[in-house]
C-alpha cells in the first residue's frame, strides 16, 4: 500500500524529491477490496550466526552510504529491555518498540514466548532476529535502516500448525521525555514531530551539524491499521505493549508519550505472513518530503538490502583465522560492520566519502567529521573496502594548505580550525598503511606531495627554539590528542611548553613512512634525506627524553631541558607516551629490555584488560570509563594498537599476542553489555559501567591487532 496512487508518484519523482532508490511499481489496493499483504520476499542469506543478546555483537544499524545523507540520518540499536521485550531504541526520536498477542494472549517480553531470541543475521544497515512465539508459531523480526530518514520494520509469523491463529503485531513509539506533537492522521498510521534535544557541548562545537526539530511518521503498509496513543509513558516498555494491544483506538494531542499500531491478521496453517511497518524522520522543514520520502523506502526490497549488506562484509570470514574463538569471530563482524556503517556519502565540504566518529547514538563531537587519529580506523577498513578508505584519505590530503596546515578537524558541514589548532603529525602513517593494500600510485603520489608540506609546517610552527624537537601548539591540550585529565597537562606544564616524547615520535614515523613513499615513488635521494630526519631526531629522542634513573621517556622542558618544568623530576610521570618511542622501533637494544619491563609491570602498565594512559602507580591513576576523553588511567585501543606494532617489530610478538587478549576483554565485555563499542576502557575490572561515548570508530582496532597476530 502506498499514501500516494502511481500517478503522483511519477509527479514527485520527476520533481526530484525521492532520493535515487530504484523504485518498483506498487499501486493501491481498489476501493472496498480488504487488504492482502504482500508475498514474503525470499531472501538468500550466509548461515546464520545463531548469536543472542548474551553474545558480543553489534546490534546498531545505520543507513548504508548509498542511501545515507548527514543532517537527519536516523540510526538504531536493537535492546532486550530488562523485562525481556525488543525495542529499537535510538538517540532522541524514541523507541520503536513491538509487541504481539497471539488469539487474544498478549506475548510482550521473552518468558512469555516458547523460545528466547536469536540474532540471526546482522550487516551495517540490517538485522535479523528469531524467536518462537508458540509452539507452532515462529517469529522473524527483519528491521533494516533503509535510508538514513525511513526505518523498515517486517515482522514474519510462520505459522507451522493445522490450525489457524489471530496475531497482532504492535510496533510503537515510546519516547518518554519531551514525547511528540503535531501528531495527526495518515493513511496506515500518523505522522508526528520532535525536538531532538542539543546539548550545550554540541551547540558550542558543532553548529550547523544537527536538525532540532524533526518530522516523522510510523505507518503500517496496512491501511486499516488502528491507532493507539498514551498520555504518558507506563512503568516500562513492556507495559506499553501491552497497553497498546489492547487499547482503543485514540489519535493523542501534543506532548503524547506513546503511540502505536495494531496490526491484526489470521495466520492460516503452513503459511508465513509479512506484516510491515516504517519510522520516518526528516527535518521539519522539509514534511512536504514525508510521503514521498516513506513511499520511496517502501518500494525497497528487504531481503535485497540485507543480501547487498553482506556481500559488503563479506570478506570476513576469510580475514579471520581458523583458530579464532567465537567471541573473536563475533567481535571480527561487528568491528568491520560499525565501519562500513560509518561511511557516508560525499556531500558538503567532501569531496570524497567520509566517516563519523559515530552515527548512532550521537553525541557533541561524533558529527563533526575527521581527525587524523581516528583514521587509523581506516587501516581496517581498508581490509574489506580499500576504496572507502581511500577515499576519506583523500578528504584530509586535499585540504592541506599550502603551507602545510591541515586542520585538527575536517568535516562536512564545519572544521577545528580555532588557533590554526593542527592535526596530528600522523597523516603519512595512515597514508602509507591504506596504500599498501590498494597499491594506488595515483593516491601515493597526493599523499606524498601533502606530507612533504605537512611536515615542513610541524617544523617551521611547532619547534619554538629551533632545535629539533617539537611541542604541541594552536589549542594545545586538543592538538596533543591525549586531552583531558592528563596527568602532565593537568598537573605539572602545558604542553607547548615541553618539548613532548609522543608528538616527536610520531614526527620520526612521519620521516620514516615518507621515505618509503619516496622509495616506492623512485625518489631514493629523497628517501635518503627523509631518513636521515628520522634518525637524527630519533637521537635526540634518546639523548634528551630517557631517564637513565628510571629506565623511561619522559617529556622535556622546552626551555632549560630536561624534566623539571617548576618543580624537580615533575615531568617524570610515567604515561603510555613514554612507551611510543616502542611503536616508532628507536628505542636502542641495551634500553629495550627496560621499557619491555616497564611494560609488562602489572603495578604499572601492564593491567588485567590492556595498558592503561597512566601508570597504575601514579597517585592521579583513576581506571574508570565514566566519561569522555580520560587519560589518567582508561585503555584507549588505537594506542594498544600501535603498541602492538611496536611488540611484534621488537621481536616480541608473544606479548602482542597477551596484549590483543587482555584488550579484548574489555572491548567484547561491552558488546556482550550493551552492544556498542565504546571511546576507551575499565583496564582492571569488567564489570565496571562504562559511560565513555558510544560506538566510537577507533576501538574496532582491536580486530586489526587479532589479525596481525594471524
Amino acid at each position: 500500500m502506498s499514501f500516494l496512487t502511481r500517478g503522483s508518484v511519477r509527479r514527485t519523482l520527476s520533481l526530484g524529491i525521492v532520493p535515487a532508490f530504484v523504485v518498483f511499481s506498487c499501486a493501491s489496493d481498489p476501493p472496498g477490496v480488504p487488504f492482502r499483504p504482500r508475498a514474503v520476499e525470499p531472501a538468500t542469506l550466509g548461515p546464520s550466526l545463531d548469536g543472542s543478546f548474551d553474545d558480543p555483537i553489534l546490534l546498531t544499524v545505520t543507513a548504508a552510504r548509498p542511501r545515507a545523507s548527514y543532517h537527519v540520518d536516523e540510526g538504531y540499536t536493537l535492546v532486550r529491555t530488562a523485562e525481556g521485550a525488543l525495542s529499537l531504541a535510538t538517540d532522541t526520536a524514541g523507541d520503536l518498540g513491538v509487541g504481539f498477542q497471539v488469539d487474544g494472549a498478549p506475548m510482550v517480553v521473552e518468558a512469555e514466548w516458547a523460545t528466547k531470541a536469536s540474532i540471526v543475521r546482522t550487516t551495517s544497515d540490517a538485522l535479523v532476529a528469531r524467536f518462537g512465539l508458540g509452539k507452532d508459531l515462529d517469529a522473524e523480526l527483519w528491521f533494516v535502516a533503509a535510508t538514513s530518514s525511513v526505518g523498515a520494520l517486517e515482522v514474519r509469523i510462520r505459522n507451522r500448525g493445522a490450525s489457524s491463529h489471530e496475531v497482532i503485531v504492535a510496533p510503537f513509539l515510546r519516547r518518554c521525555l519531551g514525547g511528540y506533537t503535531g501528531i495527526r492522521s495518515v493513511p496506515g498510521g500518523v505522522s508526528l514531530r520532535h525536538v531532538a534535544e542539543v546539548d550545550a557541548a554540541t551547540r558550542a562545537f558543532g553548529a550547523g551539524t544537527y536538525v532540532e526539530n524533526l518530522t516523522g511518521a510510523l505507518v503500517a503498509e496496512d491501511p486499516a491499521a488502528t491507532v493507539v496513543s498514551l498520555a504518558e509513558c507506563g512503568a516500562s516498555l513492556a507495559d506499553d505493549a501491552r497497553t497498546v494491544l489492547k487499547g482503543a483506538p485514540a489519535l493523542g494531542a501534543d506532548g503524547t508519550s506513546v503511540v502505536g499500531l495494531r496490526l491484526v491478521n489470521t495466520v492460516e496453517p503452513n503459511t508465513t505472513l509479512p506484516y510491515r511497518a516504517f519510522r520516518a524522520v526528516l527535518d521539519a522543514s522539509d514534511e512536504i518530503k514525508l510521503e514521498p520520502t516513506l513511499d520511496a523506502a517502501r518500494r525497497l526490497s528487504l531481503p535485497q538490502l540485507l543480501e547487498e549488506g553482506e556481500a559488503r562484509i563479506g570478506a570476513i570470514p576469510k580475514l579471520v583465522p581458523a583458530s579464532a574463538t567465537r567471541d573473536q569471530q563475533l567481535l571480527a563482524h561487528s568491528s568491520f560492520a560499525l565501519l562500513e556503517g560509518l561511511m557516508l556519502p560525499a556531500e558538503g565540504k567532501f569531496r570524497h566519502d567520509y566517516y563519523l566518529f559515530s552515527r548512532e547514538p550521537t553525541w557533541w563531537f561524533a558529527r563533526l567529521g575527521q581527525h587524523i587519529h581516528e583514521s587509523f580506523s581506516m587501516i581496517l577498513l581498508a581490509a574489506i573496502d580499500p576504496a572507502a578508505a581511500m577515499a576519506s584519505q583523500r578528504n584530509l590530503i586535499e585540504r592541506v594548505e599550502a603551507d602545510g596546515y591541515l586542520p585538527y578537524n575536517v568535516g562536512p558541514a564545519v572544521e577545528q580550525t580555532s588557533t590554526r589548532t593542527a592535526a596530528a603529525p600522523l597523516l603519512d602513517f595512515v597514508s602509507w598503511e591504506i596504500f599498501a593494500v590498494t597499491k594506488d600510485r595515483g593516491f601515493l603520489a597526493d599523499a606524498y606531495a601533502a606530507g612533504q608540506r605537512v611536515h615542513a609546517f610541524w617544523l617551521r610552527e611547532r619547534d619554538q627554539n629551533q632545535n629539533g624537537l617539537a611541542e604541541w601548539g594552536g589549542l594545545a591540550v586538543s592538538e596533543s590528542l591525549r586531552d583531558l585529565e592528563n596527568a602532565v597537562w593537568t598537573q605539572v606544564a602545558p604542553p607547548n611548553e615541553v618539548e613532548a616524547v609522543d608528538l616527536n615520535t610520531m614526527m620520526v614515523m612521519e620521516e620514516k613512512h615518507l621515505a618509503k613513499m619516496a622509495d616506492e615513488l623512485g625518489k631514493p635521494e629523497e628517501a635518503k634525506a627523509w631518513r636521515t630526519q628520522a634518525d637524527a631526531r630519533a637521537t635526540k629522542i634518546n639523548a634528551r627524553m630517557w631517564d637513565d634513573e628510571t629506565g623511561f621517556y619522559y617529556h622535556s622542558a622546552r626551555d632549560k631541558g630536561g624534566f623539571t618544568y617548576k618543580n624537580p623530576n615533575d615531568l617524570k610521570r610515567m604515561e603510555i607516551a613514554g612507551l611510543l618511542p616502542l611503536w616508532a622501533g628507536i628505542v636502542p637494544p641495551e634500553r629495550l629490555p627496560i621499557v619491555l619491563a616497564k611494560l609488562t609491570d602489572p603495578k604499572r602498565f601492564w593491567r588485567a584488560n590492556g595498558i592503561p594512559g597512566l601508570a597504575a602507580d601514579d597517585p592521579y591513576y583513576s581506571p574508570s570509563s565514566s566519561r569522555c576523553c580520560r587519560w589518567n588511567g582508561p585503555v584507549w585501543v588505537p594506542w594498544m594498537f600501535l603498541l602492538h606494532r611496536g611488540l611484534v617489530d621488537a621481536g616480541r610478538a608473544d606479548l602482542a599476542r597477551e596484549l590483543t587478549t587482555r584488550t579484548s576483554l574489555g572491548v567484547v565485555t561491552q558488546l556482550r553489555k550493551v552492544h556498542q563499542f565504546r571511546e576507551h576502557y575499565d583496564p582492571d575490572r569488567l564489570d565496571a559501567p562504562n559511560d565513555s561515548m558510544p560506538n566510537y570508530c577507533w576501538s574496532a582496532l582491536v580486530t586489526q591487532m587479532m589479525l596481525e597476530d594471524k
